[in-house]
C-alpha cells in the first residue's frame, strides 16, 4: 500500500523535531510503524496512508509516560495541514506592520490637544465613531504626542480643533489642523511625513508579497480542507471522538489566525500604497 506523499513529509519533520526534544526511535521501529499505518488504513477501506491515519503515531512513539503528550501536540500540529504555523505567520506580519508604522512615526514637537474630543469626553454617554479606513481607526483620544496617530485622526474627524499642549478647550488655542501644521513648521522646523521614502517602500513591499503568498498557501491548505474534514475525522475509526475535538478546534483556531492575519495585511498594503489619510494636504497659513 502506497503512502502519500505528504505523510512522509509529515513523518520526516516528526524525526527531525522528537530528535531535537531528546526522543530516539530508531530506523527499524520506524519501519515497522509504517508497516502498521498501513494496515490501520487498509481496515479502514483505504487505498493509501492518508495523513488522519497519522494521527495513530501518538500510540507509538513514546518510550515513557511523560513523552506522551509532547508527542501527541507534536503529531495533531503536523496532521493539521501538515504543520502549518498560522502563530509564526501572524507574529511575522505583526513585525512587518509596526516596523511601517515605526517608518511613518514621527515624535510632534509638541503635545497636541484635542478640543472637540475633550468636550465628547465630558458628555456621560455616546462616542466618537469608527474609522473609515479599515484597520485604521481614529484613536479615541484627548492628545497626541506623535505625528501618525494625529494624522489619522484628522482625516476621520476634519472639522475639529486643537491646542498645542494640554490646554483643552481653550477658546484661544482653538486651531485647525493646517494652523497646528504651519506653527510646527514655523516654530520647530517640522513637516509631516506622508509617505514611506521610495527605498523603505520598496524594501516593505518585497516582504509584503512574500507573507501574502504564506498567507494564500495557509488558507488553501487550512479553509478548502475543513471543507470536508467532519467526514474524514467520522469515518476513521482509528481517531478518537477527543482526537476528533481536539484536531476540529486546532482548525478554527488556525482559520481565526487566518482572518486577523488578512486583517493586518490589508493594514499594511493601505500604509504602502499611499491611501487618503497619508494625502492630507497642509495649506499653508497667511500669518498678518
Amino acid at each position: 500500500m502506497p503512502v502519500d506523499p505528504e505523510v512522509r513529509t509529515i513523518i520526516r519533520g516528526l524525526r527531525r523535531e522528537l530528535k531535537n526534544s531528546n526522543i530516539f526511535v530508531s530506523d527499524r521501529r520506524w519501519k515497522k510503524i509504517i508497516n502498521v499505518l498501513r494496515v490501520a488504513s487498509a481496515v479502514n477501506g483505504h487505498t493509501s496512508v492518508d495523513r488522519m491515519t497519522v494521527v495513530l503515531l501518538q500510540h507509538m512513539l513514546w518510550d515513557l509516560p511523560e513523552q506522551k503528550e509532547t508527542i501527541r501536540k507534536l503529531i495533531l500540529d503536523r496532521v493539521i495541514s501538515g504543520g502549518t504555523d498560522t502563530g509564526k505567520l501572524k507574529q511575522n506580519v505583526l513585525d512587518l506592520r509596526n516596523s511601517v508604522y515605526s517608518c511613518l512615526q514621527q515624535e510632534l514637537p509638541d503635545l497636541v490637544s484635542c478640543n472637540k474630543c475633550f468636550e465628547e469626553e465630558k458628555k456621560p454617554a455616546g462616542g466618537l465613531k469608527s474609522s473609515r479606513f479599515a484597520g485604521m481607526t481614529a484613536p479615541k483620544k484627548l492628545t497626541f504626542n506623535n505625528a501618525l496617530d494625529l494624522l489619522k485622526h484628522h482625516t476621520e474627524f476634519p472639522s475639529h480643533t486643537y491646542s498645542l499642549g494640554l490646554d483643552y478647550g481653550n477658546t484661544n488655542g482653538s486651531l485647525t489642523f493646517e494652523t497646528v501644521a504651519e506653527q510646527f513648521r514655523r516654530r520647530y522646523g517640522f513637516e509631516f511625513k506622508l509617505s514611506l521614502d521610495y527605498g523603505d517602500k520598496k524594501l516593505y513591499e518585497k516582504e509584503y508579497e512574500h507573507l501574502e503568498e504564506r498567507l494564500n498557501y495557509f488558507r488553501k491548505h487550512v479553509q478548502e480542507e475543513e471543507k470536508a474534514l467532519e467526514e474524514t475525522l467520522r469515518e476513521n475509526i482509528w481517531i478518537s471522538g477527543q482526537d476528533s475535538k481536539e484536531i476540529l478546534v486546532k482548525y478554527h483556531s488556525k482559520n481565526t489566525d487566518i482572518y486577523e492575519i488578512a486583517g493586518h495585511l490589508n493594514e499594511i498594503r493601505a500604509l504602502l500604497e499611499k491611501p487618503k489619510i497619508f494625502d492630507v494636504e497642509i495649506e499653508e497659513i497667511k500669518v498678518a
